[in-house]
């Protein structure tokens, strides 16, 4: 029962996610409905075009950008430069095939795609041999998480 009633499975992606093994209790999700509920309504805001980042007066246009992306021809540049990296048809200035990327996140921003390749991959996709990565190349995560201040307070 658990299991299927903690399981999210998108019907147009086929996506899933089931966190029925993560240490929580039915109160603790009921207690946590509010913010549920008002992190819904904002993600509607963004998605909508509301300003988001009122230093720089302008839209946060993530999911629009990424609704428009996979057709363009920039995608399809990306793409082809993507296979030329991995195929060794582009190398390093040792003439070697690159074997490795980093990817460098600044304020978390690595844990998203660390996610996904850890979804995807596994959390040993780096031990692999290169023919059981097809050709792919081992990735690295690097984030600079904001260490959280302390108020004044507590100094």
């Amino acid at each position: 029962m658990r299991k299927s009633k903690y399981t999210f499975i998108d019907g147009t992606t086929g996506f899933s996610l089931n966190i029925a093994g993560m240490n929580f209790s039915d109160g603790d999700m009921d207690s946590m409905s509010d913010k549920f509920a008002a992190a819904y309504k904002e993600m509607n805001k963004i998605e909508a075009g509301e300003i988001k980042n009122p230093d720089e007066n302008r839209k946060v246009t993530h999911f629009t950008d990424r609704s428009v992306y996979s057709g363009s021809k920039l995608f399809m540049e990306v793409e082809e430069f993507a296979e030329e990296v991995r195929t060794g048809v582009v190398r390093g200035s040792t003439g070697k095939k690159f074997d490795g990327l980093v990817v460098n996140g600044i304020g978390g921003s690595a844990l998203g795609p660390q996610l996904m390749q850890f979804a995807i991959n596994g959390p040993y996709w780096n031990e692999l041999n290169e023919s059981k990565r097809n050709g792919y190349l081992k990735i690295y995560f690097l984030d600079n998480k904001r260490p959280k201040l302390k108020s004044i307070d507590q100094m």
